[in-house]
Parts: C-alpha cells; sequence; structure tokens
C-alpha cells in the first residue's frame, strides 16, 4: 500500500476520489469496459495536484450519450478486430491514434487472448492498448490484475470480473493482463490500490492523466524501461552536444 500523504492525482467525474455518493456508479456497472468516464470540460488538466480533486461532470444524459456511442463504436469494430488479433497488429484508420507507449517506443500487445478466451484486450480489443476518437475514457494502461485492485474497482461500481459477451468482455480475472481507463488507474492510485502495469504495452496518453514518474514505481518492466531511458538521454545529449560545436 502507498502512503496516504504523497500527491494524488487529479480524476474527472466517475472516478472520483474522495468519499462519498458517486452519481456515475450505475453507469460504471453497467459497462464495466468503459468505466463511465467522461471528458473533461474544456481547460481541465490531467496534472498531478496537491489536493483530492474531482471535477463536476457534464448531465447524465450526455454520459448515457457517451456509453452509448462508446459500445456502437465497439461493435462497429468487432469484425475487423477479430481480425488484428490474429494478425498481433494494433488497430489502425480514422480517428485511431499512432500506438505509442509511454516511453517513446512502440506500443507493445498486452495480451491477445484473455484468461485463455480468444478475446483481446483493448478498446479495440486487438490486445493492445489503443486509443482513439471513440475511446472516451481511454483503455490505455496495460495492467495486471490482482484480486485486491479488482475488489476495489467493484466497490467503486466497476465490476471487471463478470463477463459480458455481448461486449466482448470476458472478465478479468488475478494475473490477467488488461487495458485498464487511465482515470480508473489514477482513482486506485489515490486509493493505494494501483495494480502493477507495463511501460512498453501502456499507451502514451496514458501520460495525459499520470505522469512518467509515478509509471514507473508501478512497472513490472521498470529496470528495462529505465536502461532504454538511459540510451535515449544519452543521444539526446550528445546530439545536443554535437549543436554546441557548431
Amino acid at each position: 500500500a502507498q502512503a496516504k500523504d504523497r500527491t494524488a492525482l487529479r480524476t474527472t467525474a466517475g472516478c472520483e476520489v474522495g468519499k462519498g455518493h458517486d452519481p456515475w456508479k450505475g453507469l460504471a456497472s453497467a459497462h464495466p469496459s468503459f468505466c463511465a468516464l467522461v471528458p473533461a470540460r474544456a481547460g481541465h488538466r490531467f496534472a498531478v495536484s496537491s489536493a483530492r480533486l474531482g471535477l463536476a461532470g457534464p448531465p447524465l444524459r450526455g454520459s448515457m450519450l457517451l456509453l452509448l456511442g462508446s459500445a456502437a463504436a465497439l461493435l462497429r469494430t468487432t469484425g475487423r478486430t477479430q481480425r488484428l488479433v490474429l494478425r498481433g497488429e494494433p488497430a489502425s484508420g480514422p480517428g485511431i491514434q499512432v500506438p505509442r507507449n509511454v516511453l517513446g517506443g512502440d506500443l507493445e500487445c498486452c495480451c491477445a487472448n484473455v484468461g485463455g478466451s480468444g478475446i483481446g484486450t483493448g478498446f479495440y480489443r486487438d490486445g493492445f492498448c489503443s486509443t482513439g476518437v471513440d475511446d472516451a475514457g481511454r483503455h490505455t494502461v496495460c495492467m495486471e490484475a490482482t484480486a485486491e485492485f479488482l475488489e476495489f474497482s467493484a466497490s467503486v461500481g466497476n465490476d471487471l470480473s463478470t463477463p459480458m459477451p455481448l461486449y466482448m468482455f470476458p472478465g478479468v480475472k488475478p494475473g490477467d493482463q488488461w487495458c485498464l481507463c487511465a482515470q480508473r488507474w489514477a482513482q486506485a492510485y489515490n486509493e493505494g490500490k494501483a495494480p502493477k502495469l507495463h511501460l512498453k504495452r501502456t499507451h502514451e496518453r496514458t501520460l495525459d492523466h499520470v505522469p512518467l514518474e509515478i509509471l514507473l514505481d508501478y512497472a513490472v518492466d521498470r529496470a528495462a524501461a529505465e536502461a532504454e531511458l538511459m540510451v535515449v538521454d544519452a543521444a539526446r545529449k550528445a546530439l545536443e552536444a554535437s549543436f554546441s560545436v557548431l
């Protein structure tokens, strides 16, 4: 468990970090894959905050439309994503962002066969933590599920353990790797329940919500990531030195 006096991460409606009534809890339980998250209002930044902040969200009607729209987007791509899983390639196409991880390299596969179900993780069910314009919840963190985290997630209205075939959701068990919403991970971090994660399999858009320094503390591939960052830093310094002598 992490110390409770450390800096907390800001989350938006649906991932309220404080205690009390969560108006989005019903939406989260209705669709665990999408976390019932809503976009931040204009001007909000997802940075580290020194206080626990829960931002007011839009009306419930707007959130329900977002939820239904996300489900429709997934169903539209079902056939294509199943083929992508077989090829081991991240989703691509209009509105889908470049598959780059938080270290700046190519995004690696998180899990193409969750729990032996034949279903890949990720918003597009391509096995990668890919994201795009349809993915309002930002399913970008490749986590390793634990019983403690799954219990916590269910307690805040996001039951990840129960399969939902309608959404190609196989259910997540301890030890499974799954693409989690970045804000859900931030919420779990604030409560000392954050699961471990894979940096090379975590999409760079996660950095909109959580700084790399914090992600490193939970990374199962930290040693390899730090070695890679050292190489990049050395290359940057060499490039800067070459410009200084011109």
